[in-house]
């Protein structure tokens, strides 16, 4: 005899389950401490793979298929935490890190295109260092995309209304020039 629950055949929507859990976690991750350990990545999709595997027999318990599809999509949610929390520590690992009222010289490559704005540019540059904003007075040349720059100025943590966009970008310090 088939057990349904509500006119289906539950242990069938394993797929359902996994892509709600991993979006759940994903959505999750950038509220999360981003260091994840490396082993426990790999082990999350290992264990969501093992529990399709061993998906209940058909006609098995109501109870037990529910209970196998939550299990399925917590484990697809460490995945999804785990992932963007990988992601997210990449992301800020990028970034220049140093105390503000420091002089720096950076060189480096454009980025992303120039903001210009009440007559200051502010640049997006790639260094060895890390990720920095570069702000610098008018008149400034085009800068295309992947061009190298030099700029010296004191970094400064960026404008409290600007933080929370270049935190996700990755920067973390601007240069004002």
């Amino acid at each position: 005899m088939k057990h349904v629950l509500g006119g289906r055949e539950w242990s069938r929507e394993w797929r359902f389950a996994a892509l709600a859990g991993v979006t759940a976690g994903l959505a999750l991750a950038p509220l999360t401490a981003p260091h994840p350990a490396l082993a426990a990545v790999g082990a999350a999709p290992i264990a969501v793979m093992t529990l399709a595997a061993l998906r209940p027999e058909a006609g098995a318990r109501p109870a037990v298929e529910l209970t196998w599809l939550g299990l399925i999509a917590l484990a697809a949610a460490l995945t999804g935490l785990l992932a963007g929390g990988a992601r997210v520590h990449a992301i800020d690992a990028g970034a220049l890190r140093a105390r503000p009222g420091l002089h720096a010289s950076v060189a480096g490559f454009v980025a992303a295109v120039p903001r210009r704005d009440h007559g200051e540019v502010a640049v997006r540059v790639d260094s060895p260092a890390g990720r920095v904003l570069v702000i610098a007075p008018e008149p400034v040349a085009d800068l295309p995309v992947g061009s190298e720059v030099r700029a010296e100025g004191v970094l400064q943590e960026p404008e409290p209304w600007r933080e929370a966009y270049l935190g996700r970008l990755g920067v973390g310090m601007s240069d004002r020039v």
